[in-house]
């Protein structure tokens, strides 16, 4: 046992992540009373369509074919999102949507906008329905998502926007109501999407307060809610990285080798 969980440390975050999307569903479906009737066949309509558009795009721009992880975390993300029951061209659209927008809209060779959010967005702008109906099992979501937070070292953007969160909408629905609202999934898996989020402390946490706010606001006045804030978040990601000094502007993804190659020489040589 202790050799098998040596060895699934070692895999990418992807596979981590993919793996902790798939326990937390089956949770769900196992304790979750009806749930597993509703949500079945949108769960893999959802990992279908997201993997088998990743598949199609990739080999349209590099003429490569690969086994699609993100594709496939995308389509679980926008079926655990969506409501259960949805209509399965909902999903389907949803998932190919936010393929289609990490594949198409990019900056710097690197997509923008979190795919999943993008999908969702645009299946709910068709009368699509968000139910989050992971977050029904809210602790085991924060435990895997903790995990989750402590491989992409995103804890400041975290941090930052469940206090601001919390503070924000306990205006406006008292604390008891803030407490029961948190988004657990919401801030656990997509909030964190490595490839759209800064990389230094202050940054994450900045971001993390600006989608806080932006989620705060929106959230109780618009069914796109936290979505929009985590999109509008994506777009200042880039927009920072022109206005600042050109030193620090590869920091600002946490995926930029540059950096952490670096970090890590400079671990191995001090004393």
């Amino acid at each position: 046992m202790e050799e098998f969980f040596r060895r699934f440390w070692r895999h990418g975050i992807k596979i981590h992540l993919l793996w902790i999307l798939i326990v937390l569903i089956l949770a769900q479906w196992v304790l979750g009373d009806g749930v597993f009737a509703a949500t079945w066949q949108q769960v893999l309509v959802g990992a279908a369509a997201g993997g088998g558009a990743d598949v199609l795009l990739t080999w349209l721009r590099k003429r490569t074919l690969y086994v699609p992880q993100s594709g496939f975390i995308t389509g679980l993300i926008v079926a655990s999102v969506l409501m259960p029951g949805t209509a399965l061209w909902k999903v389907v659209f949803a998932a190919a949507m936010g393929i289609a927008v990490k594949h198409g809209v990019r900056v710097q060779g690197r997509h923008i906008f979190n795919p999943a959010a993008a999908g969702l967005a645009a299946g709910m702008l068709l009368g699509a329905g968000a139910g989050w109906w992971l977050d029904q099992l809210p602790w085991s979501v924060a435990l895997f998502g903790a995990f989750i937070v402590s491989r992409t070292r995103k804890w400041p953007t975290v941090l930052a926007f469940l206090l601001v969160w919390f503070f924000g909408s306990a205006l406006q629905v008292g604390f008891r109501g803030a407490a029961s609202t948190t988004p657990f999934f919401f801030t656990a898996v997509m909030l964190i999407e490595p490839m759209t989020t800064p990389a230094w402390p202050k940054a994450q946490a900045a971001y993390g307060a600006f989608v806080g706010i932006l989620t705060v606001f929106l959230v109780f006045r618009t069914s796109l809610g936290a979505l929009a804030a985590l999109l509008l978040g994506n777009i200042m990601v880039p927009l920072a990285a022109r206005y600042i000094s050109p030193a620090r502007a590869p920091a600002l993804h946490s995926l930029d080798p540059v950096p952490q190659r670096r970090s890590q020489t400079a671990r191995r040589v001090r004393p």
